[in-house]
């Protein structure tokens, strides 16, 4: 499993790494499938508490947006794979979530499901890079800090892949906080 971040031009080191470990794999001749799923819905469990405390949710991530998928959802990606390996060697996946949303869509989702007004608060990179650091090592901040986490900095994209491969349609936000209710702040 890659990144959604894995390509030459991406703006951290890290991003750059995860193409130059794909290529390595390619080269080995083993016969290899990569994923490059986008962001894991199972992340925004980190803001339960600002959910709960605050009603908010603060990231440096502007409007950009992206399809968060489960971590489920792409472990049945990797399930078909992993059982039937031949027919998909050699090709990337990029394994998303039903639907492309931005920050404060996605913040909204939460309220929705929780039944209270959540908000999207946009933050400048730098402060927020500086409060990582209690919990973060350097290389990740990096990573985030240029945008690892950003959908703006991510290719937009939203695919079928969880359904055309794992075998049934990519779960919604909405179930995911639903299921995860107090998990999720609520």
């Amino acid at each position: 499993m890659s990144q959604i971040t894995a390509r030459t031009d991406f703006p951290s080191e890290v991003g750059r790494r995860y193409w130059l470990g794909e290529r390595i794999l390619d080269w080995s001749g083993i016969g290899v499938t990569h994923l490059r799923p986008t962001l894991f819905l199972e992340n925004w469990l980190a803001f339960a508490d600002t959910i709960r405390k605050e009603s908010q949710i603060f990231l440096p991530y502007g409007q950009g947006k992206c399809a968060p998928v489960w971590a489920e959802d792409v472990a049945r990606v990797i399930v078909s794979v992993l059982v039937d390996p031949a027919s998909h060697r050699g090709k990337t996946y990029v394994p998303t979530g039903p639907r492309s949303l931005t920050m404060s869509e996605l913040a909204a989702t939460f309220g929705r499901v929780l039944g209270k007004s959540i908000e999207y608060v946009d933050l400048p990179v730098a402060p927020w890079a500086q409060a990582l650091a209690q919990f973060r090592t350097p290389f990740q901040i990096e990573y985030l800090a240029r945008g690892g986490g950003s959908p703006a900095r991510r290719p937009r994209c939203q695919t079928d892949i969880v359904r055309q491969i794992g075998g049934a349609p990519a779960k919604s936000p909405d179930a995911f906080v639903a299921e995860h209710r107090a998990a999720s702040g609520g």
